[in-house]
Order: structure tokens, then C-alpha cells, then sequence
């Protein structure tokens, strides 16, 4: 039972002191009808507890089910945080997965935003 209680410990230490995913984006959404079809979204963006600037967005589009094929495209910088998909085309119904990548200077960010989408 000691070694038991000993190997949680250690492993309850370990995990406390995992450090935070490096490069990794906070992402909201601004979308008012997700349906398939082109459709505007706004993304909001920080990293590190701030708005994200400057940078060269790119969104992937995924079903969360195989066999479709992604929907690709780069975002517009709005204002600081704010990045507009003028007309992102989703080809189905279903749960999607959005995919973020931005590029600033040499760093490449990450985030993800799931969402539902109506017939």
C-alpha cells in the first residue's frame, strides 16, 4: 500500500509540474449562422493572455467523422485579436473541427475551435 501511495504522489508531482503547451492560441468564435454553405466568421485570438497581432492566419476545416475532405483558408486581420473568414464554405452538417495556424515573425501558433453546423 506505501508503494502504492508513494507512486501516486510522485505522479500527482509530475503532472503538476508539466508546463503549459508552448505556442498555443486561445481561439473564440463570432459566427451568427452556422449552416452549410459560405458563411462569416470572426475569430478572436490571444496568446498569452493577449490579443493576437500581425500575424498570417490560416483555417483548416474538419468534420469530426473520416472521409470529407478539409476547407482551407486564410483570415484578414480586423483589429487586434479579431480575424475575419469573409465567406468559409462548409460543405456539410455536422460537427466540424476549425484548425488554426498563425504565423508571426518566426513563432507558429496553434489553436482549435469545435463547432456545430445546421443543414
Amino acid at each position: 500500500m506505501k508503494f502504492f501511495l508513494k507512486a501516486l504522489f510522485l505522479l500527482c508531482l509530475l503532472l503538476a509540474c508539466t508546463p503549459a503547451k508552448q505556442n498555443e492560441l486561445t481561439v473564440k468564435l463570432e459566427i451568427t449562422n452556422p449552416k452549410v454553405g459560405k458563411v462569416p466568421i470572426v475569430l478572436l485570438l490571444e496568446y498569452q493572455s493577449k490579443p493576437l497581432t500581425k500575424a498570417i492566419v490560416t483555417v483548416r476545416g474538419d468534420m469530426t467523422h473520416a472521409g470529407m475532405s478539409p476547407v482551407q483558408a486564410e483570415a484578414r486581420e480586423l483589429e487586434a485579436g479579431r480575424y475575419a473568414l469573409d465567406n468559409f464554405g462548409f460543405t456539410m452538417s455536422g460537427d466540424w473541427v476549425l484548425s488554426i495556424t498563425a504565423k508571426k515573425g518566426t513563432q507558429t501558433l496553434t489553436g482549435e475551435a469545435k463547432l456545430g453546423i445546421n443543414p
